[in-house]
């Protein structure tokens, strides 16, 4: 898996500038963790996130689901190093390792996950890699559990996806109010090089339908960002 995910091409400061130019960035990671919190209602439950970074959605989760064991997966050294520092209040309920996340599901025991959660990682997948995390996140997890994926999703109507693509790189234009304009050019490369590689959210709906995925469920949009759950 060549491609890493937003957060590997900036350093911790940097990405929180980010947030500047997303402005519902808390709203939509509080969606994640809120997907799980309904779903379970404070129930002991185990929970695995993939490139979970310096541990964002992560904190957000356990802080939401405080009954719940997060075993939180990035292939990043050093981020992975910064979010065990994030993290360390949450003692015995986290575990945070370096490994790809395909490799990381597949060495997990089928039915033995209640959630699978990911933000801001799965799009920057090539589309075989993508399917593969899909049906190995159907395969680890129990009965009746949940999927939670917050991302950027192409809406179907391409006028409309066009219109969110300006959107945000309107967005941008805030790195030059603070003196970045260096992150002003990476953060517009970096979304238009997604855009070529981007996730549909109908077909991206469909595919999880063939893997077996049920009422599939679009819960959250604000402009590209939209967060999908579904359950098996």
């Amino acid at each position: 898996m060549n491609r890493k995910h937003e957060q590997d091409r900036f350093a911790g400061e940097e990405y929180e500038l980010f947030k500047l130019a997303c402005p519902h960035y808390d709203e939509f990671q509080t969606m994640i963790a809120q997907q799980i919190t309904e779903r379970f209602q404070n129930k002991n439950i185990k929970i695995v996130e993939i490139g979970c970074a310096e541990g964002y959605t992560t904190r957000k989760i356990l802080e939401m689901n405080p009954k719940s064991t997060v075993y939180a997966i990035d292939n990043d050294k050093a981020r992975t190093a910064l979010a065990r520092q994030m993290l360390r209040r949450y003692h015995g309920r986290v575990h945070v390792e370096q490994i790809d996340a395909l490799e990381g599901i597949k060495a997990l025991t089928s039915g033995s996950i209640d959630a699978f959660a990911t933000g801001f990682t799965i799009h920057n997948f090539p589309e075989t890699y993508r399917r593969q995390i899909l049906s190995e996140s159907y395969r680890i997890l129990t009965p009746g559990g949940i999927f939670v994926n917050g991302d950027k999703y192409a809406r179907a109507d391409s006028a409309e996806h066009q219109a969110d693509l300006e959107w945000q790189m309107e967005q941008f234009n805030i790195f030059e109010q603070i003196n970045r304009p260096d992150l002003k050019e990476l953060w517009t490369a970096h979304n238009l090089e997604d855009d070529n590689i981007a996730m549909k959210e109908d077909e991206s709906k469909e595919t999880m339908r063939i893997i077996g995925f049920k009422n599939i469920r679009t819960v959250y949009r604000n402009h590209m960002e939209a967060v999908i759950t579904a359950e098996k």
